[in-house]
């Protein structure tokens, strides 16, 4: 049996899954997608997804049918999640940084900057220091991608795709009041995005299961009977 959370707790998958993209990510080469070794390839997926951009995340992994489904719907909920932190930072500076602790761990910088990287033959695997979170991969004509089909390790994601996709509009919705200055605080903020991810999953009745997010893993919580 799988986890029951309320909506609102899908916050800290997209939280983590951002910031992590946001530290770990370095500057595309001109010209393209660079899928040369599997720590580039892993970095060009993850900044795809982090600029909402499920094309080019696609590109960079190997995904069929639903799996396809849940990278565009990771894409949405992460690129809206880096739109409300830009615009909780520039509302309300420093105190935006209690979006983040409320649902990131504090190791996320050292988790990815430490990464390590076994490349077997047209197999990889990065994995962090402390063994807990790791990225799979293989190389197919020369290029490597990211293997979802691993990431998931065979479990159903239907469930998980809307509460990602719900996500991703709940974040795009309160980035947009932040502009407006409709929110006026950071607990403002806060509330208000709990109140939009239920808006989003009305039939949820705050027992929605949500996905757990970590450095290149995305592990949807097993189907409830």
């Amino acid at each position: 049996m799988g986890r029951t959370l309320k909506p609102v707790h899908v916050l800290r998958a997209a939280m983590v899954l951002t910031v992590a993209l946001a530290v770990g990510c370095k500057k595309a080469p001109a010209g393209g997608q660079d899928l040369s070794t599997p720590k580039a390839a892993a970095m060009t997926f993850g900044r795809a997804l982090e600029q909402g951009d499920a094309a080019a995340a696609l590109a960079a992994a190997d995904a069929g049918g639903t799996e396809r489904d849940l990278v565009e719907a990771m894409a949405q909920s992460s690129s809206g999640m880096k739109r409300l932190l830009a615009a909780a930072h520039a509302k309300f500076g420093d105190d935006a940084k209690r979006l983040e602790m409320l649902h990131s761990p504090t190791d996320i910088v050292k988790t990815l900057r430490d990464a390590d990287v076994a490349e077997d033959a047209d197999r990889a695997t990065v994995t962090s220091k402390d063994g807990h979170d790791s990225l799979q991969l293989h190389r197919r004509d020369g290029e490597w991608k990211v293997d979802i089909g691993a990431l998931i390790r065979g479990q159903d994601v239907s469930h998980a795709i809307p509460v990602f996709h719900a996500a991703g509009v709940a974040t795009n919705k309160v980035a947009d009041d932040i502009e407006s200055g409709k929110c006026a605080s950071i607990d403002a903020v806060i509330a208000e995005v709990g109140v939009q991810m239920n808006a989003q999953l009305p039939g949820a009745h705050g027992t929605q299961p949500a996905p757990t997010t970590t450095i290149g893993i995305t592990t949807p919580p097993t189907s409830q009977p």
